[in-house]
C-alpha cells in the first residue's frame, strides 16, 4: 500500500502542475489549458480577450512541420475549450501577437519578417479572413493595436531604420495607406478611453536620452489632435530597455519601462521607472523609480480594484523591479501585470506575474497573482464589460511553454479552483518529498543544537550525583535548564522558521486563519511527542540517565522539526527547481 502510495504521488509530480495556487485574495487559482512552442529565443506573450457572451479567447503558439503557426483557442466560462483554430502564417515567423475583440470579431495580429499579419475570426470559430500582411511599410520593428469594441481597431506602428517613424493605420481600412505621426520615433503603445480617445505614446533618440511623446486622438483619428513631449528616459551605452507599457483612464496615462545594466560590474541588475500624465494636455510628473514587494506573505487591504497591497508613490522601498509589463486593452480602470521576482519559500527566488493598480496619477496598488516553483514569463492582461480580468502567462515545461490563465471572475473562479488527482497527488508528493527532505538535515542540526545542552547536562552532573530518579528536583532542573538550551539554538538557527506556517510551503490556498495556530501548535506538538518518547524510553524502562533523556528527546525533536520546517533553512522543498 506505502509503495502503490509513493509511486501515485511520484507519477503525479512529473511535468507541470495542472493547476496552480495564485496568492492575491480575488483571484481564481491558475488552470495549465495550453501549450506554446519555444521557437524564438523569448518566450512570445499569449494574448487574451473576451467577447460580449463572455467567451474566453486565447492566442498561442502551435508548431506545424517545423514551423511556427498562430493557434486561436476559445474557452466557455467552465474553462474548457470550445474549439481551436489554426492560422496560416505565410512566412513562419511569429513575434509580438495581439488579439482583439472588437465587438463583432476576433483580430489576431502578430509581426511576420518585418511586417505586420492579421487574421480575422468569428466568435463560432468561421475564419473570416485568412492571415494576410496590412498595409504600411514593408519593414516594421514594433507595432500596437487597439479596438473600441464597437467595431474599430486602431494599429500604430514604428517602422525599421531603413524606414524610420510612427504610422497609423486609417481605422477603417487596415490595408490602406498609413498616416505618418512622426518622422522619428520607435516603442509605440496605444489606449482607448470611455470616450473613444486614443493615446498614444512612443519615444524618440535625442543625444544620451530618448524623449518621450505622448498624443491624445480625438474619435481614434490619427489627423486630429496633437502630440508633444512629457518627459525622458535616460540611456547610455550600458543600459537595455524594455517597453515603455501604457496604460490609461479617462483622466490619467500611466507609462512605466525597465532598464537593465548590460556593463560593468552590476551587468544584469535592473530598475524601473514610470510617469503619468493627465490627458487633458497638463504637465507630466517627474520621473520616477517604482519597486514591487519581493515576498509572497503580502498585507491585503480593500482598494477600488479589489483586495491590493498599498503602494506610495514610488513602489515598495528596495522592492524589485517589474518587467515584462502588459496592460488590458480598451476602456476600464487602469491596471498593469508584470514579471517580479519573488522569494518563494525559502531563499530561492522566482519570476512571478503580479498586476499593478494605477489611481490618481501613480500606482495606487499590488496584487501577487502567480505563485509556484516554476518562474513565469510573458504575463497578459485582459479585461471584460464588467471590469473582471483574465490573466496568462507563460512557464517553462516540456517542449514549450505551459500557458497558465486566472481571473477574478466568480464563475471563473469557481471553474479554474478545481483540483483533479493529479493535483492532489502533487500535494501529496511535495508533502512527503519536503518532510523527507528537510528530515535528512537533522543530524547536523541535532549536532549543533544539542552541543551546548550535553555541556549543561554535564555541568550540572554533580548535583545528581547522588539521586537517580528522573523526578527528583535536581534531575528535573538540570534537564530543563539543558531543554531550554536546546530549543534556544534551535530557534536562533531556525529564525526564519518563526514566522512560517508550517505545511503552507505545499497545501496550497491554505486558510488564513490556520496561520496562528499552526504557528504555535506544531512546535508545542513536537516538544510533547519528544517529552513522551524520551520518558517512555529511559523512565518507564528504568534507565534515570538525564543524558539519555537528553539524546532520547534529540533523536525525536530534530528529525520532526527539519521535516517541517527544514526547507526554510535549507531549500529542501525544491523537487523541481
Amino acid at each position: 500500500m506505502i509503495v502503490a502510495l509513493l509511486a501515485f504521488t511520484y507519477w503525479a509530480a512529473q511535468g507541470a502542475p495542472d493547476v496552480m495556487w495564485t496568492s492575491a485574495p480575488g483571484w481564481s487559482w491558475a488552470r495549465r489549458v495550453a501549450l506554446s512552442a519555444a521557437d524564438t529565443p523569448a518566450p512570445q506573450v499569449a494574448p487574451l480577450a473576451v467577447d460580449g457572451a463572455g467567451q474566453i479567447y486565447l492566442l498561442t503558439i502551435a508548431r506545424r512541420d517545423a514551423a511556427p503557426q498562430a493557434l486561436l483557442t476559445a474557452y466557455g466560462r467552465d474553462a474548457g475549450v470550445r474549439w481551436r483554430r489554426e492560422l496560416s502564417a505565410p512566412a513562419g515567423e511569429i513575434h509580438q501577437p495581439a488579439l482583439l475583440w472588437d465587438g463583432q470579431m476576433l483580430r489576431a495580429l502578430w509581426l511576420d519578417h518585418g511586417r505586420i499579419y492579421g487574421s480575422t475570426v468569428g466568435p463560432s470559430g468561421e475564419v473570416l479572413a485568412a492571415a494576410q500582411p496590412l498595409g504600411g511599410s514593408a519593414q516594421v520593428e514594433s507595432f500596437a493595436a487597439a479596438s473600441d469594441g464597437r467595431g474599430a481597431t486602431f494599429i500604430w506602428y514604428a517602422g525599421a531604420p531603413e524606414a524610420p517613424g510612427i504610422f497609423a493605420q486609417p481605422p477603417g481600412d487596415l490595408t490602406g495607406p498609413p498616416t505618418q505621426i512622426a518622422p522619428a520615433g520607435s516603442r509605440p503603445a496605444i489606449q482607448l478611453t470611455t470616450g473613444g480617445a486614443l493615446v498614444a505614446t512612443w519615444v524618440a533618440p535625442e543625444a544620451d536620452k530618448l524623449a518621450i511623446w505622448r498624443g491624445v486622438y480625438p474619435g481614434g483619428d490619427p489627423t486630429r489632435g496633437r502630440a508633444e513631449a512629457v518627459g525622458s528616459i535616460e540611456m547610455g551605452p550600458g543600459l537595455a530597455l524594455s517597453g515603455p507599457w501604457l496604460s490609461a483612464d479617462d483622466a490619467d496615462g500611466y507609462l512605466l519601462w525597465n532598464l537593465t545594466v548590460t556593463q560593468g560590474r552590476t551587468a544584469g541588475s535592473s530598475y524601473a521607472q514610470y510617469l503619468s500624465f493627465p490627458l487633458d494636455g497638463g504637465p507630466a510628473s517627474e520621473v520616477r523609480a517604482i519597486g514591487l514587494p519581493t515576498g509572497a506573505d503580502l498585507d491585503y487591504v480593500d482598494g477600488a480594484g479589489g483586495p491590493q497591497v498599498a503602494l506610495g508613490a514610488g513602489g515598495v522601498a528596495g522592492g524589485g523591479p517589474p518587467a515584462d509589463c502588459a496592460a488590458p486593452v480598451g476602456p476600464g480602470a487602469p491596471a498593469m501585470i508584470c514579471k517580479a521576482q519573488v522569494r518563494h519559500r525559502a531563499s530561492h527566488r522566482f519570476s512571478q506575474a503580479g498586476a499593478i493598480l494605477l489611481a490618481g496619477g501613480q500606482p495606487a496598488g499590488y496584487q501577487l497573482i502567480s505563485f509556484g516553483d516554476r518562474s513565469a514569463y510573458a504575463p497578459a492582461l485582459a479585461r471584460d464589460g464588467a471590469g473582471q480580468l483574465y490573466a496568462s502567462w507563460l512557464s517553462m515545461g516540456a517542449g514549450g511553454f505551459d500557458v497558465y490563465l486566472a481571473s477574478t471572475a466568480p464563475d471563473m473562479r469557481a471553474a479554474l479552483g478545481q483540483m483533479g488527482l493529479r493535483d492532489v497527488g502533487r500535494v501529496g508528493f511535495e508533502i512527503i518529498y519536503g518532510m523527507i527532505s528537510g528530515a535528512l538535515f537533522s543530524p547536523l542540526t541535532a549536532l549543533l543544537w544539542s552541543l551546548a545542552p550535553l555541556a549543561i547536562i554535564g555541568l550540572t552532573a554533580g548535583l545528581r550525583r547522588d539521586h537517580g530518579d528522573l523526578r527528583h528536583w535536581a534531575t528535573l532542573l538540570s534537564l530543563g535548564l539543558a531543554l531550554a538550551a536546546y530549543w534556544f539554538a534551535k530557534w536562533t538557527l531556525l529564525a526564519d522558521a518563526r514566522s512560517y506556517v508550517p505545511f503552507a510551503a505545499w497545501v496550497p490556498g491554505m486558510p488564513g486563519w490556520l496561520g496562528l495556530p499552526l504557528r504555535l501548535g506544531v512546535p508545542m506538538i513536537i516538544g510533547g511527542l519528544s517529552l513522551w518518547a524520551a520518558w517512555r524510553l529511559t523512565y518507564r524502562r528504568g534507565a534515570n540517565s538525564a543524558a539519555l533523556f537528553l539524546l532520547a528527546y534529540v533523536a525525536v525533536d530534530a528529525p520532526l522539526t527539519m521535516a517541517i520546517y527544514g526547507g526554510v533553512f535549507f531549500g529542501a522543498f525544491y523537487p523541481f527547481a
